[in-house]
């Protein structure tokens, strides 16, 4: 063999050499890349050891058995990826075997060992499942509140919320209605929590079982969350308003604002826009307050009760007849000099009678009107009032005959933007409320009279603003009317509105088509809004995490982060896509098997 064919047979030994060492490598690591994507299960062996460890810490056979089998996918991750973690969480799980009642458990709901492993309260956990007796609808609403409450101090207290309140929340569950678990989250042993609990359990029943509820429960649950705290707090430190917000208060305000039985076009007093304005529960703690809130709207919160500057108090006999009578001709001068001391000294003369008195406002309207920015004769009238006798009085006063002057359109402006916008998709309220300028224009001022716009006014947006705009209706003025009524609207419309786009796949009856729904935000709403589980919000934020409801109710958590990220992400997905509790169970097994790890 010559010496060119030697070192040809080299050099081609050595490129099938490389070549066979390239496609083994190429091999070994698709190997290792199936692996992990695939999480091919424990040997047998390994999953025995498990089993043999947790009965030799007091766990009964079948329960252990389910937990190794169920979690043998993530068991193997975290044994390969993160050893010690994988140490802790047997550690915790062998914990478990010194509470042989909790075995029973453990046998029908194998995925609650890595949630009880991860609390240091575990017990009473378990009592709380066992206790609320909860047929398995409510059980995968309830277990899927503690995955998204991970941290164990905020796990407690959902725990002892769930023990008091856990009937309503599944309720409120099944209606697709986002953490319902936080509107009952709070300090149950503070004073006025107990008379927040009752009224809390008694408005969700009733919009429960309402024949609207699709309106009245998001409505509501929009409330409780925007008003919630600063009720409770009110309870806290006013004894008054603790004993009769429940009992005298709330039933006024749900009569008020029933709009269902009133004319059509003629209800001033929405839910929504009467809901965030405080001083209603004052006004409605009143004797006749809920006349003059379903009479006068705002107007008699501002004037009766207003926490910037409410009528003087000598004047609130007169407000409130007047406000009662919708008497446009006392009202109006009442609200433009009410500051006048004269006026304040006429209106408390005991020897003139409730005629004259009307008809000296009367004249007071008439001659100083709100379209004039100065009133010349203004002096001179208000001395008459307080100097004349009452017989000089009737007869200068003889051409202003008694009668109401009822505020048209006074009494339907002040929610105009509420009837521009009903109907409408909430996406579009921004435009709307962009255009309410000119609807407001073309409504009124083609009455011809001033008054009339500026009185309007005078309404929409109550006395403090009206001084603000000026004596005049204009851009200003205008302006503030759009920043009310929105300010008064908004708030509820768009949260109701997204509550109820969340609740309605959930209500199609006998419909077995599976839904997910991404709840990220509204989660993450509720959580700001009623201020719970601040520590659990952080966890979720820095994972990254969507969040999602399927249709039984149960949530799936599909975190971007952690050693069990991807692996996560898979169950997630496949609980997402499959509707079988096993897939769920799997998925909700790892989310706390990675808490009790310590990788998560």
């Amino acid at each position: 063999m010559t010496s060119r064919t030697r070192l040809f047979l080299l050099d081609h030994r050595n490129k099938i050499i490389l070549v066979v060492v390239t496609m083994c490598l190429i091999l070994l690591a698709m190997a290792i890349s199936t692996r992990k994507a695939t999480h091919y299960p424990m040997e047998p062996i390994l999953v025995d050891e498990i089993v043999s460890r947790l009965e030799n810490a007091g766990w009964d056979k079948i329960a252990a058995r389910k937990i190794a089998d169920l979690n043998r996918d993530a068991f193997d991750i975290l044994l390969e990826e993160h050893p010690s973690g994988f140490e802790r969480a047997l550690s915790r799980l062998d914990q478990l075997g010194n509470y042989p009642a909790m075995m029973l458990t453990l046998r029908a709901h194998p995925e609650l060992a890595t949630l009880f492993a991860n609390v240091g309260q575990s017990r009473k956990m378990d009592n709380m499942f066992n206790k609320m007796e909860i047929h398995e609808a409510c059980y995968g609403i309830i277990a899927s509140a503690f995955q998204i409450i991970s941290e164990p101090t905020e796990q407690s207290t959902l725990t002892d919320t769930l023990m008091r309140h856990g009937r309503k929340i599944c309720e409120l569950g099944q209606q697709g209605i986002p953490a319902p678990y936080a509107y009952f989250m709070f300090d149950h042993m503070s004073s006025g929590a107990e008379e927040y609990a009752l009224w809390l359990e008694e408005v969700v029943g009733q919009a429960l079982v309402s024949q609207n509820s699709e309106e009245r429960l998001p409505e509501l649950i929009a409330f409780i969350a925007a008003e919630g705290n600063w009720i409770r707090d009110r309870m806290r430190k006013d004894d008054a308003f603790r004993q009769g917000f429940r009992s005298r208060a709330w039933p006024a305000f749900i009569r008020v604002t029933d709009c269902e039985n009133k004319t059509k076009g003629e209800c001033d007093t929405a839910f929504e826009f009467i809901g965030g304005e405080r001083g209603v529960w004052d006004l409605l703690l009143l004797d006749k307050g809920e006349e003059l809130l379903d009479r006068a709207g705002l107007l008699a919160v501002e004037l009766m009760v207003g926490s910037q500057e409410p009528a003087p108090i000598e004047l609130h006999p007169i407000f409130q007849e007047a406000l009662l009578e919708g008497n446009d001709a006392i009202v109006s001068p009442l609200i433009r000099y009410q500051g006048e001391p004269l006026l304040r000294q006429a209106m408390a003369r005991r020897d003139i009678t409730p005629d004259l008195r009307s008809r000296m406002l009367a004249e007071l309207e008439k001659k100083c009107p709100a379209s004039l920015n100065h009133c010349p004769s203004l002096d001179s009238l208000l001395t008459s009032y307080v100097t004349l006798t009452p017989p000089a009085l009737r007869e200068q006063l003889a051409a202003y005959p008694d009668g109401l002057q009822t505020w048209i359109p006074f009494y339907s402006t002040y929610y105009l933007g509420k009837k521009i916008i009903q109907g409408r998709p909430i996406e579009t309220t921004d435009i709307v409320f962009a255009t309410l300028d000119a609807v407001t224009i073309v409504t009124l001022a083609g009455t011809g009279a001033k008054t009339l716009v500026q009185e309007s006014t005078t309404k929409a947006i109550g006395k403090s603003l009206k001084r603000k705009a000026g004596a005049k209706l204009g851009p200003k003025g205008l302006k503030q009317l759009d920043r009310l009524l929105l300010q008064r609207s908004e708030v509820y419309a768009r949260n109701k509105t997204q509550l109820q786009s969340i609740m309605k796949p959930f209500g199609i009856a006998g419909s077995t088509e599976l839904v997910n729904i991404d709840v990220t935000k509204p989660v993450q709403w509720t959580f700001r809004k009623t201020g719970v589980g601040r520590e659990s919000f952080k966890k979720l934020s820095g994972l990254e995490a969507r969040v999602f409801m399927r249709r039984d109710r149960r949530i799936v958590v599909l975190p971007n982060q952690g050693v069990l990220g991807v692996f996560l992400r898979e169950t997630a997905e496949n609980a997402a896509a499959d509707s079988a509790v096993d897939a769920w169970s799997k998925h909700a097994s790892s989310l706390w098997l990675a808490q009790a790890a310590g990788v998560m």
